[in-house]
């Protein structure tokens, strides 16, 4: 009978990884709400206070994804999607916090 040895994975990629997923997660949580707020009518300041959370988190989660990114590339790994989503992500939040940060300063003397 033979076992396998289970390769050990890096304790820092794990992390990373699952900072950018909780991340993301919770950038769409927020504009779910962001959304759901301009449906119910939430109050102004309640919908700003949304608008910085997602362009902070949006924020947050482009840094983490570029950590993510060169720690691949140091790591040299041979798998191009795993470049390709990370850097996806690392577009699609830069775009997300410049679009929020647009609606900020379009509403900010109305509130």
């Amino acid at each position: 009978m033979k076992f396998r040895r289970v390769v050990p994975k890096s304790l820092l990629s794990l992390l990373i990884k699952r900072l950018v997923i909780i991340l993301f997660l919770m950038n769409f949580v927020l504009i779910l709400l962001y959304g759901i707020g301009n449906y119910q009518g939430f109050l102004a300041d309640t919908q700003l206070f949304l608008l910085t959370l997602i362009v902070f988190s949006s924020i947050l989660l482009g840094l983490s994804s570029l950590c993510a990114l060169l720690y691949v590339a140091l790591k040299k790994s041979k798998e191009p999607l795993v470049y390709l989503g990370y850097g996806l992500i690392l577009i699609f939040s830069s775009l997300l916090s410049l679009i929020f940060a647009f609606l900020i300063q379009i509403t900010k003397g109305n509130v």
